[in-house]
């Protein structure tokens, strides 16, 4: 998993230097672009992950192989509703990009952007569902591989509809969105394949496509929570962030964006151990082995730890080559180079963040880390970046950084203490 969240960063690293090339305004406006777009899909990804990896890691390790199928269904039958939902969106995306606020060039990019890429969620989020279904049954390697096979066609086909390459037309900004959504489709073709037509020894009816409420139910309960978490982390911390950001000028705006990206990239591979350690700690406690769960949670955030603290290293030391790899203007380096200090001290605490709260979500506690986030950043962001707008002006873009590092600190200690001290153990997810 963590493989094919590695080469999900390649994918990114490949797509913001192919839009930087574009120019300045595409560059600030990749950032609150992409981050909208992924705000809408990351509520059913946090739903998906959190359900598939927790119910049918704890059917699965109580050796019911039936009931991973129906519930895989309905995370499908949810994928698909998630999605179309998010169409409904399409309409307001431009008056919701004018109260961000950025220049009125910038917005039309952004809101462009934004609605070719509701049409991607859909495809996006039932190949979470199909390839999560393979994690929490131990499978890895077939959603491993798909993951490769979308990177690769979605990095071709960015470059022939951003470019206008080999007779393709040219869409530019947009052509970024639109290849994406391409690619989750064919991804989509493949992980249903392997689905429908794997050989495991159950009866053809048992894997038929069906709905139950009753599961349905179960879903809602353990995974809108985890949705909204996620929805709100990746949006209304990013989108309050790009906005407060936004008050400093267009330089502060296209440092950060170019940060937000990058920061979005390094989390993938950590984000993949995660959705590991919840699938591993979901099978425990479907197993009823509370203490194998904690050894797992433990392991995991040792080998999160590892990997954040080698980013942070790697953000301090190389930060002026990082970003002139997307900028050539030395302003835009000078301010992103600042930010990047605060952004390497933190790394440490957003690497508990993501162990533990993977860890919660697959233990099926849910509902109080969403709660806890919504609150901080609410404190946190919105009441601190009020108060360095009105009485730390002096402090620009570094200010409101320096916010978002408290807030990584206080979500990973919160977490944490969660997961040591919190009622997870004697959650019970199924009545049957």
């Amino acid at each position: 998993m963590t493989a094919s969240q590695a080469a999900l960063v390649l994918m990114q690293l490949a797509d913001l230097w192919m839009v930087c090339r574009l120019g300045p305004h595409e560059t600030q406006a990749i950032g609150t672009a992409a981050l909208m777009t992924l705000s809408v899909s990351t509520f059913g990804s946090g739903f998906l992950i959190t359900v598939v990896n927790a119910l049918v890691g704890h059917a699965f390790g109580a050796n019911d192989r039936a009931k991973t199928y129906l519930l895989a269904w309905q995370s499908i039958w949810s994928a698909c509703v998630i999605g179309f939902l998010g169409l409904l969106l399409f309409p307001a995306a431009p008056g919701f990009f004018a109260l961000i606020g950025h220049p009125e060039r910038v917005q039309v990019l952004e809101y462009r952007y934004f609605q070719v890429g509701l049409f991607g969620i859909i495809p996006q989020l039932v190949v979470l569902a199909f390839g999560h279904y393979f994690l929490a049954t131990g499978r890895p390697k077939v959603l491993m591989m798909t993951l490769f096979i979308t990177v690769v066609l979605n990095v071709i086909f960015n470059f022939l509809l951003i470019f206008g390459a080999y007779g393709c037309p040219r869409m530019g900004f947009t052509g970024a969105a639109l290849g994406t959504a391409i690619a989750n489709g064919v991804g989509v073709f493949i992980l249903g394949g392997v689905f429908i037509f794997q050989r495991d020894g159950l009866p053809r009816r048992a894997k038929s496509p069906r709905f139950s409420l009753t599961y349905l139910r179960l879903m809602f309960r353990v995974g809108v929570p985890a949705g909204i978490q996620d929805a709100v982390e990746c949006g209304a911390f990013g989108i309050l962030l790009m906005f407060l950001v936004n008050k400093f000028g267009a330089l502060h705006l296209e440092a950060s964006s170019i940060l937000l990206r990058c920061l979005q990239m390094v989390s993938l591979p950590a984000d993949g151990i995660g959705a590991s350690v919840m699938a591993l700690v979901a099978k425990q406690i479907g197993a009823a082995s509370i203490g194998k769960a904690q050894e797992i949670a433990l392991i995991g955030f040792r080998l999160i730890a590892i990997y954040m603290s080698a980013m942070a290293v790697l953000f301090y030391v190389f930060r002026e080559p990082l970003l002139q790899m997307f900028t050539a203007d030395i302003r835009v380096v000078e301010i992103g180079s600042q930010v990047m200090v605060c952004i390497a001290l933190v790394q440490l605490f957003d690497a508990m963040t993501i162990n533990y709260i993977h860890t919660l979500q697959g233990a099926g506690d849910s509902a109080w880390p969403s709660v806890v986030n919504l609150v901080l950043i609410s404190v946190v962001m919105l009441g601190g970046g009020m108060l360095v707008l009105n009485h730390a002006p002096f402090l620009a873009s570094f200010g409101i950084w320096s916010l978002a590092a408290m807030l990584t600190g206080a979500q990973g200690l919160a977490f944490l203490l969660r997961w040591l001290y919190g009622p997870w153990k004697s959650l019970v997810l199924f009545k049957d």
